[in-house]
This record gives structure tokens, sequence and C-alpha cells, in this order.
């Protein structure tokens, strides 16, 4: 079986940007989610490119997360942007979150309220933990993925999840059962038969 260590961007051509709905919660989601991790996982958003999009987070009135490599995804042409509703916004810029990770800071064209607060502190071995991401149904709609933290490697968290993540993911958060961001989903590992996922850690980080 091969091994595996891919990122999350997904490549697609003429596509209709669509915007948010509700997540879906897989019945046999394993942990099930608290309310708080529910409420947050409606301020995610997917982020595009001019040929392909990623996942991303609202944190706070213009402010955005998403992955650095999903900003740095080639021939975007400055058509960066933010689908939330009521359409679409546009990115004015993005500043690296912290030297060293595969993460990004968005400043949008439109202060969309409320968002989700980034966690003081990372999660130890063994906690539950929650990730979104628009990969699995395109840019029409988010999924909820229940998992478990395995480790941490330098400045990425480690995690199970269930089901498995897809193309398109990047980005999105990984949640801890208060409903903060605690880091960035950047990709899996593993083989077919048994797959993980890895993460920027935004956590404790300004």
């Amino acid at each position: 079986m091969r091994t595996a260590l891919l990122s999350l961007a997904l490549t697609v051509f003429g596509c209709g940007f669509q915007y948010a709905d509700a997540p879906v919660v897989p019945s046999d989601i394993d942990p099930q989610p608290p309310e708080a991790v529910l409420v947050a996982a409606a301020s995610t958003a997917a982020v595009w490119t001019g040929k392909g999009f990623c996942s991303s987070v609202l944190i706070g009135g213009n402010a955005a997360l998403t992955d650095r490599h999903c900003y740095d995804y080639p021939d975007h042409d400055g058509g960066f942007g933010f689908v939330a509703a009521p359409g679409p916004v546009e990115v004015v810029r993005a500043s690296q979150w912290d030297v060293g990770r595969d993460a990004v800071l968005l400043e949008l064209a439109a202060d969309l309220g409320d968002g989700v607060a980034v966690a003081e502190d990372v999660l130890p071995r063994g906690e539950s933990v929650w990730t979104v991401g628009y990969g699995c149904y395109g840019m029409e709609r988010a999924l909820l993925h229940g998992g478990t933290v395995t480790g941490y490697i330098h400045n990425s968290l480690q995690a199970s999840v269930n089901p498995g993540i897809c193309p398109g993911d990047s980005g999105g958060p990984m949640l801890n059962a208060r409903g903060e961001v605690v880091a960035l989903t950047g990709g899996y590992y593993g083989d077919t038969d048994q797959r993980g996922i890895y993460g920027a850690v935004v956590a404790g980080q300004p």
C-alpha cells in the first residue's frame, strides 16, 4: 500500500460559486459534536482562487484564517475571495499568521460579524477534535468530521478523523469542544487503510 502525504487544495475549472449553507453532520460522526462546535462550524466558508478552492474560518469582523498554501496556490491572479452569505466577499490582503506555519490571516472587504475564537492552548493527545471543510461536497456545503488528537510534529497537530477528509478541506478549522480554533486542516497522511490528518497549529498565536 502506498503511503501518501498530500495537501488538500482542490483544483476546479469553471466552478459556479455557491453560497454556504449549514454544514452536514453525519449521523455516525464520532465523537458527537457539542453545541459549541455546531455553532462554530457555521462560521466556516469556502475561499476560491482563479482555478481552485479551499476552506476557511471567520474569526470575527473582517478577519478569517486559511492555509498559506491555499493563498499561494498558482494562478489566482489576485482573484482570491471568501464565500459567505449573502454573497462572495473580496479578500483585501493576506498576512502570515506566524512564521513557519501554514496559515494566513485574511482581511476581508466587509465586516461579517461574530466569528470563532482562536484557542489559547493546544489539545492534549487523546482529546476530541472536530474539523469542518468544503472538500467532500464542493463549495455548496461543508462537512463536519469528528476525531481524536494523536500527537504533534513541529507546528502541526495530527489527528484521526471520521469520516475521512477530501481535497478542498485545506484551511478549514480544527475545533475543540468549546468551538475554538486549535489548528487549520492541512492534509492527510498514511495509507489507504489508515489515514490521519495534520494541520498548522494556531492556538496560542497572535
